[in-house]
């Protein structure tokens, strides 16, 4: 059986690193993005949650467990959210008396190995921004990696140099010199800790780097040590193809034959023989348009098949991230905005966007998503996290330092599956012969989800894959057995994952513009929130979600006022509307208590016609189909798609509200070219009597819910006289570029903004992570 790419990339890595290096294990990798850095008390932080494994959005865990904790290390507040395609979004709403001078938020899966933790700061009139630090991990680090498995003699070498603290990237400039302290040359690294720089090294040198960390003390960091290998390779990757640069030292005594292959795992994409004769430099290029994109070994071999030189190579996709244009612009008090972001056809997906007052982001707190993904080790760096960082020309150079990388095992995932739960017989005996559980599940606004379920075994039915929010009722019951249905219990099956009620406090260092330490001036890396900020009306959340209020002035008859309460109270979303098709209002009409059949009833209020045979009717349009046939619309119950023999459990007394709309219709699920029918049942007080009798019923707690964040809207004059203080001007974790559409952004300013700050995250074509921060002024 075939390896999978992990594993095989896992198994040649072994071949070649197994006597110097260990193994650590791939597990999920986690990434938040906060809508800001810097929150006022009373604000709500909004999130988005990224779970990612081997560098693709994870599929394994389906549940994610978040909570926050305050400076003192307890635990504030928790909830539970489901993972779709790795990523879930909601927020957390600070109370207006909190006394935390920052918070940490924390999350785990049931394949994460370590939490993810984040920390964001609280700003409190009259006191300083506090930085909490772990002691002892603030020193700066200085890696130095060669491109080439060996570092090669006479000939030019390239290298990476990495400076870094507590996992971010530090800029810094660092002096060469060789064995005799004689200076060779300057590197200077970026914002990403990033520097690379080539090198002519002599047989038998040893070269350092001298640097100063941030108290002005001198370190030394070795370079690698020069080998006997007087041949290397150098390879750069261009839009779809792969070039590799060979050079060979005059010194060179091997045969003239020289092999270039590109392998990943155990197959060979490339293989080309190379005559070199008296040539000192040979260049070539490998065409990557049909070739498996993800991680591959480049690899020089002379004529005995012995390895001179590896490195690693990361083929990628061409590059088409969001383009972002700031079309309208106005940071006047209120003023409008707009931001367009456009894509190629499927080239991103998952994207989540924040704008905020650039006075509540900071570089101690900044939280990027390369961050996450990228780190340092005692022994080396890991290859895994070194894979997902975005920018590809610091990738190439990362991953091809081929004598310090680590590579990660992949670990086995455990799969969840959403909320579980099992129903047994209390007595743990057998289940009956034939059983089938009937289940229900309403929840608190009184909609409900009805399943069939067949045994997963003699003993036991299972439920699982369950998207419930809030609490809800679930009542089950054993078709045509109510003594066996008495004898059932239920219990929670679903992974528990769970985070520590107290976490260890961290320290603190104060900013402000007059801290200073060793005498040293220390420059603050944000400016603090303006003091207009401060002014702010007690409950700062009712500013926060101001909404605009609209009046409508036209009259409407009863019958029409009837069923415009009834379309607020019971639909949503996509199934919202009356512009077409037909309206029942079920809940006043007194011949619903005296129906008999459900579809005796809908059939004749609606003009429509019954199809099929007790237990399995539907009800269908003689109109409205495209072919202009009859058609069996698409069935909604409470906005649930549904099959059709749910109606028969129903009656007439049972429903509130029916809308049939023929023809094409774009539903919550899809388009219908056959029409459709929504049914929405009675519920809270418009519900009668016991609708489940028969049945048990036990309470179950869902996920939390998460709200949906609120604009003001400044185009009605009644609502620009209110003084906004808003920091985060605009949040949406679900954007969709998908089909190369053009998504159009309109937000407003509040009275004070003048700078904005852009955020954009979500993924590429290849599944890698992204992030674009994009300054607006």
């Amino acid at each position: 059986m075939k390896l999978t790419l992990l594993k095989q990339i896992a198994f040649l890595f072994l071949l070649f690193i197994s006597p110097f290096f260990g193994y650590s294990q791939l597990s999920e990798k986690i990434h938040f993005q906060t809508d800001k850095d810097i929150y006022l008390p009373g604000e709500t932080v909004w999130f988005k949650c990224f779970v990612f494994f081997a560098n693709k959005p994870s599929t394994a865990s389906t549940n994610i467990v978040i909570g926050i904790y305050g400076n003192d290390g307890l635990l504030i507040q928790k909830k539970k959210f489901p993972l779709i395609d790795g990523t879930c979004a909601g927020e957390f709403v600070l109370p207006d008396s909190i006394n935390s001078s920052y918070l940490r938020l924390m999350a785990k899966t049931i394949n994460s190995i370590n939490p993810f933790q984040k920390t964001v700061a609280i700003y409190r009139p009259g006191k300083a921004i506090e930085i909490p630090y772990q002691e002892g991990s603030n020193e700066m680090s200085v890696n130095i990696l060669s491109e080439n498995t060996t570092v090669a003699p006479s000939i030019n070498n390239h290298f990476l140099l990495y400076a870094q603290r507590n996992g971010k990237g530090e800029e810094i400039v660092a002096g060469i010199y060789n064995q005799q302290h004689l200076f060779v040359d300057s590197v200077f690294t970026n914002q990403y800790g990033y520097a690379n720089f080539q090198l002519t090294p002599k047989p038998g040198e040893h070269y350092y780097a001298e640097w100063k960390n941030d108290k002005g003390i001198s370190h030394k960091t070795e370079l690698p040590q020069v080998g006997s290998q007087y041949i290397s390779l150098h390879s750069e990757q261009s839009k779809n193809l792969l070039y590799y640069n060979i050079q060979i030292a005059n010194n060179w005594v091997d045969n003239e034959t020289l092999t270039v292959q590109l392998i990943n795992g155990m197959d060979t994409l490339y293989k080309a023989s190379i005559q070199t004769k008296s040539q000192k430099q040979i260049t070539g290029s490998i065409p990557l348009d049909s070739l498996q994109k993800g991680l591959a070994y480049l690899q020089l071999l002379n004529n005995s098949n012995q390895l001179l030189q590896q490195k690693p190579v990361l083929l990628q996709s061409p590059k088409f991230l969001p383009v972002i244009r700031h079309t309208g612009k106005s940071f006047s008090p209120k003023g409008k905005n707009i931001v367009e972001i456009s894509s190629t056809d499927l080239a991103v997906y998952d994207l989540s966007l924040s704008i905020t007052d650039i006075q509540f982001s900071s570089n101690e707190y900044n939280h990027s998503i390369y961050d996450d993904l990228w780190s340092a080790k005692a022994n080396g760096f890991e290859l895994y996290n070194a894979l997902s960082l975005n920018e590809s020309k610091y990738i190439q150079n990362v991953i091809s330092a081929f004598s310090n990388l680590r590579i990660i095992a992949p670990a086995k995932q455990k799969q969840d599956n959403y909320l579980q739960w099992n129903i047994e017989q209390k007595d743990h005996s057998p289940l009956p012969n034939a059983a089938i559980a009937s289940i229900i599940l309403a929840d608190k606004q009184g909609k409900k989800q009805f399943l069939s379920l067949a045994p997963e075994n003699e003993y036991i039915f299972s439920l699982q894959n369950v998207l419930l929010f809030d609490s809800a009722k679930l009542y089950y019951s054993i078709l045509n057995s109510k003594p066996t249905t008495e004898k059932l219990k239920i219990s929670s099956t679903g992974v528990q994952i769970d985070i520590p009620e107290k976490i260890a406090a961290l320290p603190t260092k104060l900013v402000d513009q007059n801290f200073s330490s060793n005498n040293n001036s220390v420059k603050l890396p944000y400016s603090l929130p303006n003091e207009n900020y401060i002014k702010k009306p007690t409950l700062f959340n009712d500013v926060q979600t101001m909404q605009a209020v609209v009046v409508n002035s036209k009259k409407v008859n009863p019958v029409t006022k009837r069923l415009i309460e009834l379309e607020d109270r019971y639909t949503s979303g996509l199934s919202k509307g009356m512009a077409r098709g037909y309206q029942l209002n079920v809940i006043d009409d007194p011949n619903a208590e005296m129906a008999v059949d459900l579809f005796s009833f809908l059939s004749t209020r609606l003009g429509m016609f019954i199809r099929g045979q007790l237990g399995s009717r539907a009800l269908e349009f003689m109109r409205g189909a495209t072919s202009g046939d009859a058609a069996i619309p698409v069935l909604f119950v409470d906005d649930t798609e549904s099959s059709w023999d749910i109606l028969e459990r129903y009656q007439a007394k049972d429903l509130a509200y029916v809308k049939a709309i023929p023809g094409i219709v774009i539903t919550p699920t899809g388009t219908s070219t056959s029409g459709v029918l929504y049914v929405y049942t009675r519920k809270g007080k418009d519900i009668k009597g016991n609708e489940n009798v028969g049945m048990v019923a036990v309470k179950v707690k869902g996920y939390d819910s998460s709200k949906e964040f609120t604009l003001p809207n400044y185009n009605d004059d009644n609502s620009i006289k209110q003084t906004d203080y808003r920091s985060t001007l605009y949040w949406n974790p679900f954007i969709n570029t998908e089909g190369g559409n053009t998504v159009k952004i309109e937000y407003f300013n509040n009275d004070i903004s003048t700078r904005h700050l852009l955020v954009l995250k979500g993924f590429d074509a290849d599944g890698f992570p992204f992030e674009i921060r994009q300054i607006l002024e």
